[in-house]
């Protein structure tokens, strides 16, 4: 006769199976139409994109498209984000919005600091509700739309 499964293990398994259902479900839900409206692609932080046009056949063949210049040398510690067409990418003071279809600068918010700065970590840019903002790295939050 076979042993009950203890309640425990039971509970780890249905959680282990929601999750295995939820997560496609949440990344379907999440970056749409190519966009990228959040680290990691949407708010599950799935990273998963439903695009397919890079294959394992394609994927040698790819060559950079373009190339923007930067000027501040802080580095690029968090992703890209990717809302109607335009890249949102940031440094430790620079914020930059660029025309994802030719590298175009559209525009560039340099932050300088008003305090010490106290945080030497960049984490990029959120989007909600219409609205792009970010952290500084004198600790302050700050809405650039």
């Amino acid at each position: 006769m076979a042993r009950p499964v203890p309640r425990r293990t039971s509970i780890w398994l249905l959680i282990g199976l929601l999750l295995i259902v939820a997560i496609p479900l949440v990344a379907q839900f999440g970056a749409k139409n190519g966009e990228w409206r959040a680290y990691a692609g949407e708010e599950g932080s799935t990273r998963y994109s439903p695009l397919d046009q890079i294959t394992v056949q394609n994927v040698a063949s790819l060559t950079e498209v373009c190339r923007l210049m930067v000027d501040d040398s802080g580095t690029f510690q968090a992703g890209l984000i990717q809302i109607e067409g335009t890249l949102y990418l940031t440094n430790s003071h620079d914020t930059l919005a660029v025309d994802a279809t030719n590298c175009t600068l559209r525009w560039r918010n340099i932050y300088r600091p008003e305090q010490e700065e106290v945080y030497q970590i960049n984490r990029g840019v959120a989007f909600a509700n219409g609205r792009l903002f970010r952290g500084t790295p004198d600790g302050r939050p700050m809405a650039l739309s």
